[in-house]
């Protein structure tokens, strides 16, 4: 078997296949690169126009500093958190 991008399968493939054949999940095939799909990307894309756009960090450290403050604040705006996932159009289902 093979994939949608024409890769094959690895044994560690075969076994996750039957893992979720076991639990009757579904499984959607996704492509293998697609960040419109990553909500993550959304993110990256918020800081980089927003607290990244014109720092001139004046180290690693404070670089790090900057984005890990960034990110923490976003968990105060579930709203955008929220957006940037119904940006993919997929959503969060509850086992």
């Amino acid at each position: 078997m093979r994939y949608p991008d024409g890769g094959g399968l690895t044994e560690a493939d075969r076994a996750r296949r039957e893992q979720v054949r076991l639990q009757a999940a579904d499984v959607s095939w996704l492509p293998a690169y697609a960040p419109e799909l990553n909500p993550v990307e959304s993110l990256w894309a918020h800081l980089k126009t927003g607290v990244l756009a014109n720092l001139a960090a004046r180290s690693l450290d404070h670089l790090i500093r900057v984005i890990r403050t960034a990110i923490k604040c976003l968990q105060y705006r579930p709203d955008l958190l929220q957006g940037f996932l119904t940006g993919t159009g997929l959503q969060l289902e509850p086992p």
